[in-house]
């Protein structure tokens, strides 16, 4: 089973989830990837999309020498989970999605970096981060310098932190942020872009569909979250699980509620 982290996020961001999960799932492997333009997957060829990322995935199945046959996406991470599992000629088992919209929201060419008032707080909490991060002069002298400059800005403490695990060492000792805003704001137009309801509304074999959605996140539309209920009217295995307490980072706000449904859902997987 593969997990996919977030925009600005790194494969270290799942880890104890996916810990957790083979703890009581031995039979089953979590694979923890870094997308492109984050991490480890830092100047691969091909386009800042949703769709490449996607195709990615695609490549590294053929190297990783066991059958995928889940995948766990959050964010960003669900919509290239959701356009991976349109993608693949083989239906998968499970396919979970946290907190992610499978909805076309904005424009391709709207710049990620600018949002107006009427738009969600997340995109417009995204788009301050990235005006943020291109506000910053790097390479900066300490990891808390960092931090510190993130907070003056506006950013919560968690947050800072968080953007500070993709924070890199130079050989004089200073930290540099080596993610290309570019190209993580392409990403991201792309996010906002990309519709990717066929994975929910249009299932195939027998695989089952776990939508995730915080209770106190707006990531998921009213719209959004009806016309999930519907498909999972539709067809058995669609299933909507909203956790009250949750907002957005659905893994840090209620791990205990998400492990139990991550149980459920890949009660298959380990056979």
């Amino acid at each position: 089973m593969l997990f996919l982290h977030g925009i600005l996020g790194t494969r270290a961001n799942w880890r104890g989830v996916a810990r957790a999960l083979v703890d009581q799932r031995p039979g089953l492997a979590a694979v923890l990837v870094d997308l492109r333009g984050h991490g480890e997957s830092l100047g691969l060829p091909g386009a800042p999309t949703v769709v490449e990322a996607a195709r990615d995935l695609l490549a590294f199945d053929a190297l990783l020498g066991l059958p995928v046959r889940g995948v766990l996406g959050h964010s960003f991470g669900g919509k290239v989970a959701m356009q991976y599992a349109i993608d693949r000629s083989d239906p998968l088992d499970t396919l979970v999605v946290v907190d992610s919209s499978p909805s076309r929201e904005r424009d391709v060419d709207a710049p990620a970096a600018l949002a107006t008032d009427a738009e969600t707080p997340r995109v417009q909490e995204t788009a301050h981060i990235l005006q943020t991060l291109r506000s910053l002069r790097f390479p900066l002298p300490s990891r808390e310098a960092f931090i510190q400059g993130l907070e003056a800005a506006g950013l919560s403490r968690p947050i800072a932190l968080w953007l500070a695990m993709n924070l890199r060492r130079t050989p004089d000792g200073q930290r540099d942020f080596p993610l290309d805003l570019d190209e993580i704001e392409a990403l991201l137009a792309s996010y906002y872009a990309t519709d990717t309801w066929a994975a929910v509304e249009r299932p195939r074999g027998r695989g089952q569909v776990h939508l995730i959605a915080g209770g106190r996140s707006s990531v998921l539309s009213p719209a959004d979250l009806a016309r999930v209920e519907l498909a999972a009217r539709e067809h058995d295995g669609v299933h909507l699980h909203v956790i009250p307490e949750a907002g957005h980072w659905v893994h840090v706000d209620a791990p205990d509620a998400l492990h139990d449904l991550l149980l459920a859902a890949t009660r298959t997987l380990a056979r």
